[in-house]
């Protein structure tokens, strides 16, 4: 198991920074431990929606959870986040969550599985699927 911080700069993508990281570190299996920053726009599927919402504006990071699929092939990962006047919201994490001044992402990399992500008849999205043993 590894720890992996980093910390991400105004106008950087917060999905394709964590995509990045994944492939630069080999991460097989990981998942977000800590984040802490700020976004300026913020993109996101909502729950049981094809639908998806864009908000721009000054916010807070209020959680930043989920998991990250082989060399970053794949992550799903929930935002929730505070408005100036505290009002909380969130969804899934989509291209175009933009920091605002700064960033600060800690993610967990485990070395004795691989996280796959394959399509699931049950429920038609991308579900996670273990391998493991590592050799």
């Amino acid at each position: 198991m590894k720890q992996i911080t980093k910390r991400l700069l105004k106008g950087e993508d917060l999905k394709t920074s964590i995509i990045q990281i994944a492939k630069k570190e080999k991460i097989q299996a990981g998942v977000i431990l800590c984040s802490v920053g700020s976004l300026s726009k913020i993109h996101l599927r909502m729950a049981g929606a094809d639908t998806t919402r864009t908000y721009t504006g000054e916010f807070e990071l209020i959680s930043l959870n989920g998991r990250i699929a082989k060399n970053g092939s794949h992550i799903h990962v929930h935002l929730s986040f505070s408005d100036k006047q505290g009002k909380v919201s969130g969804g899934h994490l989509m291209e175009g969550c933009v920091v605002r001044t700064t960033l600060e992402l800690v993610l967990l990399s485990f070395d004795d599985i691989i996280y796959v992500a394959k399509e699931d008849p049950r429920t038609g999205f991308k579900e996670l699927y273990l391998k493991y043993p590592i050799k």
